[in-house]
């Protein structure tokens, strides 16, 4: 083996280390985001039966746990942080969502894997 064959494996083989750091890098981002959307899912679907349990049991003075801290508040500022809260976690989200689509297009493009048309698709939001 001549020492230009030698370089050229050399050079092969940091490239391809280089690729497979990135992959598990980039994997690893996934992963982090996918468990941030559920536990971003599991905030709002307990801020939206907090929601439906206010307006099925309406009371003057509501429970309500910020933290680890409870305080009774009125129904109607009960409502409306509940419904700050739900929307603040939607918007959160649709950033992660947003986020994630080019990361797994890139984490595509690295593996070699053919490219997923139309999965950058945005809907369009229709006002009825």
């Amino acid at each position: 083996m001549s020492y230009s064959d030698s370089m050229l494996q050399s050079q092969i083989t940091e490239i391809t280390l280089r690729t497979i750091t990135e992959i598990e890098e980039l994997a690893e981002e996934i992963i982090s985001d996918r468990a941030q959307i559920i536990d971003f899912d599991k905030k709002r679907c307990g801020n939206r039966q907090a929601l439906r349990e206010t307006k099925v049991n309406p009371k003057d003075k509501q429970w309500i746990c910020i933290g680890n801290l409870f305080l009774k508040i009125s129904q109607k500022q009960a409502i409306e942080m509940l419904k700050s809260d739900q929307n603040l976690i939607e918007k959160e989200i649709a950033n992660v969502h947003n986020g994630l689509k080019p990361k797994l297009k890139k984490l595509h493009e690295l593996e070699g894997l053919p490219s997923t048309d139309g999965f950058d698709l945005k809907s369009i939001k229709v006002d009825a």
